[in-house]
């Protein structure tokens, strides 16, 4: 049990440097000041020893540095790096790439911030999550909405990548992605197969050495893809290129733009996970650049080397030969072994909400098997919904543009208009305020848009 004293202790400060994209952060770290006295609708009921030895209760594995930052590269480079050459076409390389830029700066921005003001009211070997957050900042009244917002993140980035492993066996298969109900069937049976097992690990830290298999199966894949591009511009296999300014195509661009960036809802357990927490904010920029880089760079060659053939999964543009099937099938696990640590923050919302914990917990000796029940039974769900979404692309654009837009842009304006806003001079608060509602202007702008794609079909 943590020392009252100890708990009651504030976290201690850290240097905060400069964005590494060369502008200073809006809120520094003297001028935040100490956190604001809120009142919160939380009741707290500390475990006591006894409780502990009783439940069996054992202190969770930390990650270390290098741990951490494998899981956050995997977090990031999801389903969403697949569809981003398509968006790039669609928008024009030339306008695709400035406003992934904007963006990317502008999420970076956020996001360094963001993790600046949960360590104010983080307290010592406290685990913390974004829906928590939320609700210790701004109390019950957005509790539920911040949870349902999360949640569709999180599920939407494993709706992804149900869509991608079903249709990737088909042509990997079969030849084409037009898949029979029946096949989708037995593809989604092979899938549950391998996520229902991995769905009931709890403990974010875990998925450390998982993530560093996960990230070379990945990677590998990239590489081969860029290949296969490059190869295709010199030998101009796809004489027809797409245009360099298309406005016709923004919307969906901007939405999977803002979606490749889905690690924003596991943050914070990232970061509770690390045994040293207060490197997370380094690791966090560091990171986002290296990827960033990977984006544009990946996005520029595939969408210049296949031309209008690009299809909405860029690995389909593959050869069809048995090693190109290896190939995809090795991204394909790479990302069923990262569909936990999406899916985990979501199973959190569920399992931590009144109703379903004082069902959980009626009987002690049932409580985990009632819990593997609720964690299964969302994966079963998730998947069925899979089947029936029409175009990858989109779907990833409608995601990015709800809930990744309200977790990037809305809640973080919300925390701080109402704990932060009087304490920073004029100009660093007018300068956050109209940068964030810039960001909701802009996603909503692609999810309205999405949506409307969509419904057409």
């Amino acid at each position: 049990m943590l020392d009252e004293k100890q708990y009651n202790a504030g976290i201690q400060s850290q240097n905060i440097g400069s964005n590494e994209f060369g502008s200073n952060n809006i809120l520094d770290e003297k001028q935040l000041g100490p956190a604001p006295q809120i009142e919160i609708n939380l009741e707290y009921k500390p475990i006591t020893l006894d409780q502990i030895q009783q439940q069996k209760v054992a202190p969770k594995k930390q990650s270390s540095y290098k741990g951490a930052t494998l899981t956050l590269f995997k977090t990031f480079v999801g389903s969403g790096i697949l569809a981003l050459p398509y968006s790039f076409a669609k928008g024009g390389y030339v306008l695709s790439t400035i406003v992934f830029v904007l963006l990317s700066l502008l999420i970076n921005y956020q996001q360094v911030n963001f993790i600046m003001m949960a360590d104010k009211y983080r307290q010592p070997n406290q685990l913390m999550d974004y829906s928590k957050f939320i609700e210790i900042t701004l109390g019950a009244r957005y509790r539920s909405f911040s949870k349902l917002i999360v949640g569709t993140m999180q599920w939407g980035c494993c709706i992804s990548y149900v869509i991608f492993f079903m249709e990737f066996f088909e042509i990997a298969f079969y030849g084409n992605s037009a898949s029979s109900f029946q096949h989708q069937l037995y593809y989604l049976l092979i899938a549950l197969l391998i996520l229902l097992p991995m769905t009931l690990i709890s403990n974010m830290a875990v998925f450390t050495k998982v993530s560093a298999i996960a990230n070379g199966l990945i990677v590998f894949p990239l590489v081969m893809i860029m290949v296969s591009a490059i190869q295709a511009i010199i030998n101009e296999s796809y004489p027809e290129k797409q245009s360099l300014i298309d406005f016709t195509g923004l919307s969906t661009m901007i939405g999977v733009s803002i979606y490749s960036f889905e690690a924003v809802g596991v943050l914070l357990n990232i970061q509770s996970s690390m045994q040293k927490k207060e490197k997370f904010q380094r690791l966090l920029q560091l990171t986002t650049i290296a990827v960033v880089f990977l984006f544009i760079i990946f996005s520029l060659v595939c969408g210049i080397g296949y031309g209008t053939d690009i299809n909405q999964i860029v690995l389909f543009n593959l050869q069809d030969n048995p090693f190109m099937a290896v190939v995809q099938i090795s991204y394909a696990i790479g990302l069923l072994l990262s569909f936990p640590v999406q899916l985990l923050p979501a199973f959190q919302i569920l399992e931590t909400n009144q109703r379903v914990n004082s069902y959980i917990q009626k009987s002690q000796e049932s409580a985990n098997r009632k819990r593997i029940i609720i964690r299964m039974v969302q994966v079963v769900l998730l998947s069925l919904i899979a089947m029936f979404i029409p175009q990858f692309a989109v779907f990833l654009s409608l995601v990015g543009g709800f809930s990744g837009s309200a977790l990037q842009f809305y809640f973080p304006l919300i925390i701080y208009k109402k704990n932060f806003f009087d304490n920073q001079p004029v100009r660093q608060r007018t300068t956050y305020c109209c940068l964030m509602i810039i960001g909701i202007i802009v996603g909503s702008f692609a999810a309205i848009n999405s949506l409307i794609l969509l419904i057409k079909g």
